[in-house]
């Protein structure tokens, strides 16, 4: 019997090998593993400071290269991992009807090759430093980071300057053969792309936020589609691209970040990799204008309702009154509430999911961007209920700062802050915190000065900001069964008529 049991063991010893290789190390998790280096702790001093505790006091270096690059960056020594972020002004609010969807190609065919070097060589060599890179298109800003080890940084570097400036898009100029190779592997995305929508049509939570701003900021800016039909990609040209992608390489719309490494060594890279690159040639024109309005979407079961009005931009004077507004308003699902964190004690929560079991979830929105903002609270319920849930997201907008109590006040300005430095305990979050506001307003804030702006705002404050929202034109977005739905006309109106009575 107990040969048997051996026997056993061979086999699956056998097995083991033959689906996990020949050449794993049968190592017991009480051993070290060959060939891996011992790690080396360090021992920092009581009160050594933490790159967290550094941007909250405002510890960070910005600087900028003759050709307009900005360099912002926080340092810790004695820390061995850093992030590193490049920032470009780019995204949809730039495109025109001939590049749109360009920055959303650019996204997805980072680090997959360069005008340098093919697809496997750059991911030979990402592989090999075992670092993390990732690439996110946004309506105004493209953002390419990387997290690895401090020593890997110039590499990393290289390898970030290199997605962002020599895409693979560029290749088209050297023959037909990298064209015909690059316009193959669009119509490749584009598969996927109409996949992706075919999912995102059928559920009304996911079209919210984007019909939401094609509503408010009708045929502009932030009304441009931020993600492509499937159609779009298909009809993109590489050339198209290349162009786009060398348009926006240009120093004076690049911001270099970088958290856990020295200024003097980002300034270094920064220089060496993107320092010759040009200004450019056009002033950056992106006209926004907001214009409110509606957009409906016919859909089968659940139904969502989002009714947005024209928000706060990064330099507002209104800005930290708005982001408490939000996180007062809160909001929640009704499935998963209950236990710290849930947002149970938030305004849309006791005043909406807690009366009203037929409605899934509500949360408030607050989108801010440069030059703009779209504030606003979506929600979606039940089949059959759409003209409840319009009228029940109106009275919850003209109530949003309304019969406010000491208690939810002071609740939301410490949910806030708490939320404002638990984000920048990553340094990813951190390092991406950096790189945007310096790309938008090309100073940095820091966690502390923020947080004594949001321990001032008052009830009076709340209040002007929500009055000031509720003037402007309200922006509709509507998904579901849209039979005995109220008009625009009618939900303005009811806006308009409740605000000036409340």
């Amino acid at each position: 019997m107990a040969g048997v049991v051996r026997g056993r063991r061979g086999m699956a010893s056998l097995a083991w090998r033959m689906i996990h290789g020949a050449f794993d190390f049968e190592v017991s998790m009480k051993n070290a593993m060959p060939g891996v280096p011992v790690p080396e702790f360090v021992n920092l001093p009581a009160g050594a400071p933490t790159h967290v505790a550094m941007a909250a006091s405002g510890g960070l270096n910005i600087s900028s290269l003759p050709n307009g690059v900005r360099v912002v960056s926080c340092d810790v020594p004695g820390q061995h991992v850093s992030s590193l972020g490049l920032f470009l002004n780019a995204g949809s609010r730039y495109e025109t009807p001939q590049t749109s969807g360009a920055t959303f190609l650019l996204e997805n065919f980072a680090f997959k090759g360069s005008t340098e070097r093919s697809k496997v060589l750059m991911q030979r060599e990402m592989e090999a430093l075992g670092a993390h890179f990732g690439a996110s298109a946004h309506r105004e800003v493209l953002m390419y980071a990387s997290e690895g080890m401090r020593r890997d940084t110039p590499h990393m570097m290289r390898i970030l300057a290199e997605a962002a400036t020599k895409p693979v898009f560029g290749n088209c100029y050297k023959g037909p053969g990298y064209v015909d190779q690059l316009v193959a592997e669009i119509k490749g995305l584009a598969t996927a792309v109409e996949h992706n929508w075919k999912i995102i049509e059928k559920d009304a939570n996911a079209l919210m936020n984007e019909s939401l701003h094609q509503a408010a900021f009708e045929g502009n800016s932030f009304g441009l589609p931020c993600f492509p039909t499937a159609e779009a990609v298909q009809k993109m040209s590489p050339f198209v691209i290349a162009d786009y992608a060398a348009s926006i390489a240009v120093g004076d719309r690049i911001t270099v970040s970088g958290v856990n490494i020295s200024h003097s060594e980002l300034e270094q890279l920064a220089s060496e990799y993107l320092g010759a690159l040009p200004r450019s040639k056009e002033t950056i024109v992106s006209t926004t204008k907001y214009t409110g309005g509606e957009k409906r979407v016919s859909l089968d079961g659940m139904v969502a309702c989002a009714i947005g009005f024209e928000g706060v931009h990064y330099k507002d004077e209104d800005l930290i009154p708005a982001c408490v507004l939000q996180t007062l308003l809160g909001g929640g699902g009704s499935f998963s509430s209950g236990g710290p964190g849930k947002g149970m004690y938030t305004k849309l929560y006791t005043d909406v999911l807690a009366r009203n079991d037929w409605v899934v979830n509500t949360v408030s929105m607050n989108n801010i961007y440069m030059d703009s903002g779209l504030f606003g609270i979506c929600a979606s319920s039940e089949p059959g209920t759409l003209p409840q849930l319009i009228e029940l997201v109106a009275t919850e907008c003209v109530n949003m700062a309304q019969k406010l109590d000491k208690t939810s006040i002071e609740r939301a300005k410490s949910m806030t802050i708490s939320s404002l430095r638990m984000n920048l305990e990553s340094r990813g979050v951190m390092c991406e915190d950096m790189g945007r506001q310096v790309l938008a307003s090309g100073v940095y804030e820091s966690a502390d000065k923020l947080a004594g702006l949001i321990k001032k705002v008052t009830a009076g404050d709340l209040e002007r900001v929500a009055s000031r929202m509720l003037k402007s034109k309200p922006s509709v977005s509507i998904a579901g069964d849209l039979y005995g739905t109220p008009s625009y006309f009618d939900i303005h109106s009811y806006i308009e008529s409740k605000s000036l009575s409340a």
